[in-house]
């Protein structure tokens, strides 16, 4: 998939999140575009274009593809598209791939009245949120701060 090469760089974390489905799939999303990469046969296909950068994935019980991103105000999109400024309430909202390729969501599994922690560097958008790569069949662990001394776990379910 061919898109506009961007540059970014932060030595704390990667931008990209991957997770592979038995030894034949990839499913790939990155803090600079929207979507997911899915990479199978040989090519890479770009899916469900409306999930947001800095998105999380996971693979639970090595069937099941769920997606996980923080929503909140959006910043002016003429300058950045998709990126959620570091101001205001911020939604967990979570994407399920179904076994017919399409794609289920979003649905919101927790809210927050502040920000989550985040760094300056915006396309790195969201530290102190964690998805687990990979999880049990039944549900994908998630943990979030907001930069107040605590930290938050859900389980967001997984139908089986």
């Amino acid at each position: 998939v061919e898109t506009k090469k961007r540059d970014a760089y932060n030595p704390t974390r990667p931008a990209v999140h991957a997770v592979s489905v038995g030894d034949r799939e990839i499913f790939l999303v990155n803090a600079l575009y929207k979507g997911v990469l899915h990479y199978r046969d040989g090519h890479w296909a770009r899916e469900a274009e409306e999930i947001p950068p800095g998105s999380r994935v996971s693979v639970a019980g090595d069937k099941h593809i769920v997606v996980i991103a923080a929503h909140g105000k959006e910043a002016d999109l003429s300058t950045s598209p998709g990126v959620v400024e570091g101001k205001g309430a911020v939604e967990l909202r979570v994407w399920h791939r179904l076994a017919d390729g399409q794609w289920e969501g979003p649905a919101t599994v927790a809210a927050e009245p502040i920000p989550l922690a985040s760094p300056d560097n915006r396309w790195y958008a969201r530290p102190g949120f964690v998805v687990q790569p990979y999880a049990p069949p039944n549900f994908v662990p998630v943990a979030w701060t907001c930069g107040r001394n605590w930290v938050k776990v859900l389980r967001v379910p997984v139908a089986e």
